[in-house]
């Protein structure tokens, strides 16, 4: 690891300093040997100058003899004295004396002889004094003891400090490395300026280096908006306590979904769909808290994840049993209840999830998250909320669901989505001007896959706009074909909001128009009213071109979002169409009759044609004509129709119309 090459290096250089011991020998050695060369220069000099002292002395001896001209006396009085090679001259530079003991060729010393304070001759004469070390033999021996011990010392004394130095270097790495803190004692420091510097340098290099690492692993195993663990630190977890679960101790493991979170971010925003995340996690952090406060669950601990998105995870081991289980969720849906209070917003959301028991419904972590995932599904696809256990007939299900997925994308390549369509009647007139083109899926010998069936998916997959985009152009081409044969019907198509936040759809609009001939005044778009509020300036940059050309647009399922009546007016929207929510409940509950009256009303003011999806009985067709309702769609008047059964369709309704139009006879 690239850790452990840098401390290696690091420690690799320390070593160096592990010199110091055996520098500290040489330095000892060194002023040993300083001594010694001092005491023999300090002999050799004093020892010429008492031999210089001695031959002057022998000078003076001589003289008389030399001034008296007795060689004998001379030769006498140096022979009885000297070992060492000596010679005397007169004034006139005649050998008077001379022996050829030592130096014979090379006398060291040469001193006048003189008398009466006259020079009578010169002396020659080799070292007459041996020279002597000022200290003696044992002191120089002792000397050299001592040298030795104390550079032995001081060696151990610095490879003492090198050692303790280095190791408290080493420690304080490995501390850093361990994530721990360090602890400033004045006893642990460094004594050598070089490694103190390095101590500090490493502690800071390693200092950095930890909130690095700390950072990576926020940023590995945390989502940013919320700060709780990501998906792989909730692996982890799991996989940990899946070791210790058993029968006795299981681990439950729910997989979370806020109710209408799409809805509301779409209707308020990311910013605020980020907030109610958090709101909505806080509140379950809280509520589980509670449960152990009151010790109705084991307080072992719980761990809250969030997958990605709004796609939470709780996990719970040590739970007890699913009667614990089932506590817990009762808890979180009962915890929802009450909106959610985010910028100003109260917002009511609901909580719903699916959950696994391990070891019961498996002992792998990818099969209790995906039995967790199934469990979930199956509560959404009911169409209800709330908190399902997994079983294994949800396995058969799913499996069944991927195989229609499958069969999905087949149809897709296949061309197998068809638009037919359910015609609009004028409720004043009773006439047939327009129709909606619904998809049908058309699987090869004649059988048909309900709507009720693929569109989910679809929508769940991302498919509905490859889907959007082939029944508007059969939409078209259709209608286009109808238009050349006499027969003007304007078709609607509802546009999904994946399809409208895509930048080119406003491009296969206008290719699906160009490719087949049809007048824009003939389409008309109906939009969700979420989307349309949710970015109205993005909405009418895509839009308005092809509100110019003549498109008509449309909101669906007007009244089941939160109506922005003054953004919807800046929109130039054609036609309100009110939900069949509304329409079917006209006979059955008070309060849609109101909220129709109301949408019906709002609609006359503003000058918007109205539809109403839906109309199954005369009594809804009655309330919605006198109310002033444009058009009523539904199987009160027909189902939707093939484009082959259509025409035929219209020129009965229109036959049968005039007929009763027409004056009874007689």
């Amino acid at each position: 690891m690239p850790e452990t090459n840098d401390k290696t290096l690091i420690f690799g250089r320390v070593r160096m300093t592990s010199v110091l011991p055996l520098a500290a020998v040489l330095v000892a050695l060194f002023v040993v040997l300083c001594i010694l060369l001092a005491n023999v220069t300090a002999a050799g000099f004093h020892g010429h100058e008492r031999s210089r002292a001695e031959a002057l002395r022998l000078a003076n001896l001589v003289s008389t003899d030399l001034a008296l001209g007795d060689e004998f006396g001379v030769r006498n009085a140096v022979n009885s004295r000297y070992p060492v090679y000596i010679e005397i001259t007169d004034q006139n530079g005649e050998l008077i004396y001379a022996n050829g003991t030592v130096g014979q060729d090379n006398p060291r010393y040469s001193v006048p002889v003189r008398f009466d304070g006259q020079v009578i001759g010169q002396l020659r004469a080799g070292p007459l004094v041996a020279g002597r070390m000022a200290m003696p033999a044992w002191g120089m021996a002792l000397l050299v003891l001592f040298a030795v011990i104390m550079a032995g010392s001081i060696a151990m004394m610095f490879a003492n400090l090198i050692v303790r130095s280095v190791t408290i270097v080493r420690e304080d790495i490995d501390t850093l490395e361990a994530g721990r803190p360090l602890h400033e004692d004045a006893a642990r420091q460094t004594q050598f300026m070089e490694l103190h510097q390095l101590n500090d340098t490493m502690r800071r290099v390693m200092e950095s280096r930890r909130r690095e690492i700390e950072d990576l692993r926020l940023v590995a195993f945390q989502n940013g908006p919320t700060g709780l663990p990501n998906f792989t630190a909730l692996s982890q977890y799991i996989d940990r306590h899946l070791k210790t679960t058993d029968f006795g101790h299981p681990m439950a493991i729910y997989r979370l979904d806020l109710d209408h979170f799409d809805r509301a971010c779409e209707s308020f925003g990311s910013d605020v769909g980020e907030a109610l995340l958090r709101e909505a996690v806080a509140r379950i952090r809280k509520e589980i808290n509670e449960l152990a406060d009151r010790e109705l669950v084991e307080s072992s601990g719980f761990f809250l994840a969030q997958a990605w998105a709004d796609n939470l995870f709780l996990v719970m081991p040590n739970i007890g049993g699913r009667g614990d289980a089932s506590a817990v969720a009762r808890a979180l849906r009962s915890a929802f209840v009450a909106p959610l209070k985010v910028e100003n917003h109260d917002v009511t959301l609901g909580l719903s999830g699916g959950i696994v028991m391990a070891p019961e419904d498996g002992t792998m972590r990818t099969d209790l998250l995906r039995r967790a995932e199934t469990a979930l599904r199956a509560v959404r696809e009911d169409g209800k909320r709330g908190f399902r256990f997994y079983a294994p007939r949800l396995d058969r299900v799913a499996s069944g669901r991927a195989q229609l997925e499958a069969e999905l994308r087949e149809g897709i390549e296949n061309g197998e989505f068809v638009p037919y369509f359910q015609p609009k009647i004028d409720l004043h007139t009773g006439q047939i001007k327009s129709c909606e083109a619904l998809a049908r899926w058309r699987r090869p010998g004649g059988r048909f896959i309900s709507p009720g069936a693929f569109i989910p998916l679809a929508e769940e997959t991302g498919l509905i706009e490859v889907i959007g985009r082939q029944v508007l152009k059969g939409a078209c081409e259709q209608a286009a074909g109808w238009l050349r044969e006499g027969l003007a019907m304007s078709v609607a198509v509802n546009v999904s909001p994946l399809e409208l936040r895509n930048p080119d759809f406003r491009a296969n609009v206008l290719s699906s128009l160009t490719a087949t001939g049809l007048p824009p005044a003939y389409l008309e778009l109906e939009i969700t009213e979420s989307v349309a509020v949710d970015d109205p300036k993005a909405f009418q940059e895509m839009l308005n071109p092809l509100k110019a050309m003549g498109v008509r647009l449309a909101v669906d399922d007007f009244g089941t979002g939160h109506s922005n009546l003054a953004t919807l007016s800046q929109l130039q929207f054609d036609v309100f169409k009110i939900d069949r929510q509304f329409v079917q409940n006209l006979e059955n509950e008070s309060s849609s009759r109101p909220i129709v009256e109301m949408i019906l009303a709002m609609a006359q003011s503003i000058g918007m044609e109205t539809v109403a999806e839906g109309v199954e009985t005369p009594e809804q067709a009655r309330f919605l004509r006198k109310r002033g309702c444009t058009y009523g769609q539904g199987f009160l008047y027909s189902q939707a129709l093939s484009a082959r059964d259509f025409p035929a369709f219209v020129q009965q309704w229109e036959a049968r119309r005039r007929r009763r139009a027409a004056p009874k006879a007689g």
